[in-house]
């Protein structure tokens, strides 16, 4: 099994909150690419891998992010900020995915919280 995995370092956030996913710049400075589908869908490619950032258009600020792998139509390591949560961010990133990117298969963890 060849396994890979891409760390990229995210800020600390100014109340420490561990599920922060960072300012678009910060994406932005690991990337290769940038492709923007609209004010808040963008796919960024790093080192090979691909994620898709929901952001917020005013603020430039990473609301969720998923790894998308569009030869298997899956996203994966899907992640919101713990301030984004209960506000429809998730439901809305997933509906999307299905729609633009076909995602047909959603990865999960089944013992994450």
């Amino acid at each position: 099994m060849n396994l890979e995995f891409l760390l990229i370092p995210i800020m600390e956030s100014k109340d420490n909150d561990p599920w922060d996913c960072g300012h678009l710049s910060e994406w932005a400075a690991y990337s290769d690419d940038v492709k923007y589908y609209n004010d808040e869908f963008i796919e960024v490619k790093i080192h090979g891998s691909t994620s898709i950032l929901l952001i917020d258009p005013k603020t430039e600020n990473v609301i969720a992010s998923a790894i998308y792998n569009k030869s298997k139509h899956t996203i994966n390591d899907f992640i919101i900020s713990s301030k984004d949560r209960k506000k429809g961010n998730a439901e809305k990133f997933i509906k999307w995915c299905i729609k633009n990117l076909k995602i047909d298969n959603i990865s999960v963890i089944i013992d994450n919280i």
